[in-house]
């Protein structure tokens, strides 16, 4: 799965079986980034439900909502070579980490966005390609 979601831990075996696979069957890397982020949300799911009531998740990641190909293009360079691999997020994606919490105002927004300092220009506020949210378990 490795190879298909663009991560840098495989071997050449891995990337020709993963070559063949992927000509019989192409949407194999929608499906693994699908899986990816199926396993994320059961995973913040899990840690959010050993915790008691009224415990906060904060979290934010990377989204290619805004740069799109460019920031793409940024990650799959860092995959290839840091130690561990990054997977943007979209903000649908993201939002169901929140399933089931009491979202904080403003929700999911682009980080900068998130409770700006008052007084800030909204026309100062660029758009960046992180999103966040804070929640609290009910």
């Amino acid at each position: 799965m490795d190879y298909w979601l663009c991560g840098k831990d495989n071997f050449q075996a891995d990337r020709e079986v993963g070559d063949q696979f992927a000509n019989f069957y192409p949407d194999i890397t929608v499906v693994a980034r699908s899986s990816r982020a199926f396993e994320a949300t059961r995973i913040v799911q899990r840690l959010m439900g050993a915790l008691p009531a009224g415990s906060y998740l904060v979290t934010a990641d990377g989204t290619n909502v805004v740069d799109g190909p460019a920031f793409e293009q940024a990650i799959a360079i860092w995959n290839a070579n840091a130690p561990l691999s990054y997977h943007l997020r979209s903000p649908g994606q993201l939002s169901a980490f929140l399933t089931g919490l009491d979202v904080v105002e403003p929700g999911l927004v682009p980080c900068n966005k998130w409770r700006p300092t008052p007084g800030t220009d909204p026309a100062d506020l660029r758009e960046v390609d992180e999103f966040g949210a804070v929640a609290r378990k009910p």
